[in-house]
Order: structure tokens, then C-alpha cells, then sequence
């Protein structure tokens, strides 16, 4: 059950495990689209910006797999 982070001062080449400039993605589709859902609860954490896109979410939790999306501060 990873934890997955964005932040607009984010690159997507990160890893997106952790919440500093260097490790968290910078956009919310690119998460949606790469993120891998563990057994329990997966959490996307989003750091406060403005974040000019249209995501798609193209996974699919389930019972055994949750996504949970929450602001970061």
C-alpha cells in the first residue's frame, strides 16, 4: 500500500514515494496513470498548487485495493 505524492514543483521522471521537489510527480494524470495500487489503502497525496489538466483516472480500485485521494499540505 504505497503512498504516492504530486506537487506542481514536481517532475514526473520521480519516483512519486515521496513528498519533496526531487521524489513527487508533477502532474495529477501522470499519478493516475502510473500509480500502482497495493493490497489496503492507497494514498495520493496532492500538494497544494494549481494544477491546470484534466486528469483520468484509468485504474480501478476494489475492496482489497482502495485509492484514497487527499490534499497535502
Amino acid at each position: 500500500m504505497p503512498n504516492y505524492y504530486v506537487r506542481v514543483d514536481g517532475n514526473n521522471g520521480n519516483s512519486g514515494l515521496t513528498p519533496d521537489t526531487n521524489g513527487a510527480w508533477q502532474t495529477i494524470a501522470y499519478a493516475l496513470a502510473n500509480m500502482t495500487l497495493g493490497t489496503g489503502d492507497n494514498y495520493l497525496y496532492i500538494a497544494p498548487g494549481t494544477y491546470r489538466e484534466s486528469p483520468v483516472v484509468t485504474i480501478t480500485p476494489s475492496s482489497t485495493n482502495r485509492l484514497i485521494i487527499s490534499g497535502n499540505t
